[in-house]
């Protein structure tokens, strides 16, 4: 799994996580990754690819460091509605930020429904093509975007340098495969269920580059058969909300370390 640090390059500051990953084209397994870890990882992985719609309510806590030292933890609610290949919709609901996300298939249009701001862009026909371009054009990066491409298993293996069957575990009555996987950056754990529909149903991310490693939880339950409403994919501005402009990633990129 790789984490790019690069910032949010919305003109609304902490806009999509940083805990989400950038696709990558590859399907050769990880060296020092045990067989069992990969065998759990790409099955789930092929399964996610076959759904053609699907729904995941996400609770996640993510740790903030304080400049004392101190460890805040925020909560935040997730809801992600898919209907492949080109329909899309995320709505964030927490303690830092309250956004929504629509793509029609043609364009993406962000709302920050705390602030009444909005932002539109034109976007590629398909969710793979238009998280790939939301991410090297606009450093725009989605809570769960790993788990949305029809190759998940390319994304989350990405710069993977070791990986291990930790073993059977329980998550929130579901009956998981735990595994765990180490990159030069970040430490992540999945918990896929362990039946015929391998769903991950937890996943924690620790930042290890960052000062006191904070980590990223999220536990997800699915829908396979969910029924939308007719306008589910269509973005319509709030009342007085304001447009404003996506900012091309090259515009505000960190210095290097």
């Amino acid at each position: 799994m790789k984490i790019k640090r690069r910032l949010p390059l919305f003109r609304i500051t902490y806009l999509v996580s940083v805990l989400s990953v950038a696709f990558v084209a590859t399907s050769a397994q990880p060296a020092d990754v045990e067989p069992k870890a990969d065998q759990v990882l790409r099955k789930a992985s092929d399964f996610l690819g076959t759904l053609k719609q699907f729904k995941i309510d996400a609770d996640s806590t993510s740790d903030h460091l304080l400049s004392t030292g101190q460890k805040l933890q925020h909560a935040e609610g997730v809801i992600v509605s898919v209907q492949r290949p080109d329909r899309l919709r995320v709505d964030i609901k927490g303690e830092r930020r309250n956004l929504q996300l629509i793509y029609d298939g043609k364009k993406v249009s962000l709302l920050d429904t705390t602030r009444n701001l909005y932002a539109q862009t034109a976007a590629p026909a398909t969710i793979d093509a238009a998280l790939h371009h939301a991410v090297d054009n606009f450093g725009i990066r989605l809570p769960l975007s790993d788990l949305l491409y029809t190759n998940s298993y390319a994304v989350l293996s990405e710069n993977v340098e070791s990986g291990f069957y930790v073993g059977k575990s329980e998550v929130r009555g579901v009956k998981t495969d735990h595994l765990a996987f180490r990159a030069d950056e970040v430490d992540w754990q999945v918990w896929i269920e362990d039946s015929r529909t391998p769903l991950p149903r937890k996943l924690v991310i620790t930042l290890k580059w960052m000062a006191a490693a904070p980590q990223y939880t999220v536990w997800l339950s699915w829908d396979l058969s969910p029924k939308w409403s007719d306008n589910l994919y269509t973005f319509v501005p709030p009342a007085n909300a304001r447009k404003i402009d996506f900012l091309p990633v090259q515009q505000n990129t960190p210095p290097k370390r």
